[in-house]
Order: C-alpha cells, then sequence, then structure tokens
C-alpha cells in the first residue's frame, strides 16, 4: 500500500511525498472503538510474572518487565508474551537505548488533517521505539484524549522489512461515536518526513483524506533519545 501525503506542520503548510507502509499488515487493535482507560507507559516493571494484570484489549501491546525472571513480555491477543531481547552488559536489563516523543496536536489542526470531528483539547501522541541488546525493537504507539486512550504495540527484528522505519501499529481513533473510518501510525521514516535530521511522524490515513496526512514531530522538542 503506498500513499501520497501532506505533511501538516505549524501555520498549516503542505507539501506533496508519499508514504510506503506495506510492512506493517495489522488492523485497529482489538476493543479499540471508544476504549475508556489509563494511557499505557512506555514500560511496566513488576517483581514477578504472576504480578501482571491480565491481558487484555485495554492494555494490548503493552510492555512488562519482570524483576525476578529478567524478562520482558508484552501483551499480545489475550496472553503475555515473552519477548527475545538477547544478552548484554547493559544497566537496564538488555535494553541497549530508547526513543520517547509525545506531542499533542489541536483540534483545528486534526480538523485541517482530515479528521471529521476530534475533542476540544486535542489528541496526545506518544511514541516510544525500545532497542534491545540483539538489535530486536519494540515500538509502541500511545494515542489519548481526555476522555479515550488507546495503545498499541508492535515488535520488530533487524531480519524484517522495514525495520530501520520503527512503524508502529495502525491505531484506530473514534471520537464521541463519531467514525472517521481512519487510523494513525507512527514512523521514523525520512522518506516520509523528507527532512534527514527529523524522521519522526505521526500519520493520519482516512479514505475521505487525498493519500493521507503527516503531523510532524519535532525531534529536538518532542522527541527524547536514550542511551544506556
Amino acid at each position: 500500500m503506498r500513499f501520497t501525503y501532506l505533511v501538516l506542520i505549524a501555520g498549516l503548510t503542505f507539501a506533496c511525498g508519499k508514504i510506503d507502509k506495506t510492512e506493517v499488515t495489522s488492523g485497529p487493535i482489538p476493543g479499540s472503538e471508544n476504549q475508556q482507560g489509563a494511557v499505557l507507559g512506555p514500560a511496566m516493571a513488576v517483581a514477578d510474572m504472576t504480578q501482571v494484570p491480565a491481558c487484555s484489549a485495554a492494555n494490548e501491546g503493552q510492555l512488562v518487565y519482570a524483576r525476578s525472571q529478567a524478562v520482558f513480555a508484552t501483551c499480545n491477543s489475550g496472553t503475555w508474551v515473552k519477548i527475545d531481547i538477547g544478552t548484554g552488559s547493559s544497566s537496564v536489563s538488555g535494553i541497549s537505548n530508547a526513543l520517547y516523543c509525545s506531542m499533542t496536536v489541536s483540534k483545528e489542526d486534526l480538523l485541517a488533517a482530515g479528521m471529521d470531528t476530534a475533542p476540544d483539547g486535542g489528541i496526545n501522541f506518544n511514541y516510544t521505539v525500545t532497542q534491545f541488546t540483539n538489535k530486536s525493537r519494540y515500538v509502541q504507539a500511545r494515542i489519548s484524549s481526555a476522555a479515550y486512550s488507546y495503545a498499541s504495540g508492535i515488535f520488530w527484528t533487524d531480519k524484517q522489512v522495514g525495520y530501520g522505519k520503527a512503524n508502529s501499529d495502525n491505531v484506530a481513533y473514534d471520537v464521541m461515536g463519531a467514525k472517521d473510518f481512519g487510523f494513525f501510525f507512527m514512523t521514523a521514516d525520512t522518506e516520509v518526513t523528507e527532512d534527514e535530521k527529523n524522521p519522526y511522524g505521526v500519520v493520519y490515513v482516512d479514505p475521505a483524506v487525498e493519500g493521507g496526512t503527516l503531523l510532524k514531530l519535532d525531534a529536538q522538542k518532542d522527541c527524547l533519545s536514550q542511551v544506556y
């Protein structure tokens, strides 16, 4: 699947380009429509795997670290699945580096991006890429407003097509029951942002939008990179 796209940044300037997301085939996360709940953090630490909450649509994609077993796991379709992170001397067991991006987009800019309706306070976007010592990556997208929050996680290996782009899963977002039939995904792709120094963006795709819309993250202001 290929898209042309519009770039939405401060001042609502637009440019033409393309989006290539053929490597991500999953659809909206289960139970995402009007799902209420807390925004999921980048990772949750527990003393033991017996203490993790039930894996359900509410925490689909959650990343958890169990201290006693020294393992990472993710909530996937009702089951906590162990993640193979390799071994290393990192101070945070198995993690080599991480990226944390956070951005709030106003209602006005969301409507300009092509959404039919949007919450008054706008939408908060959180994009996290955790890279482990064996070069596998865990990519998490978290989208929230004052009333709703959704999260999705996807696991990548360096053998996977699109690994370098760190694309998130697709996350549907419905506001007050009004369906746009669209979705968001987050990416680190210079071909999409057309900016070598700033590859991070949130893409909104909607059948009513000509191609799609890129809401550009500011790498300096909105993102924090940390090496362990």
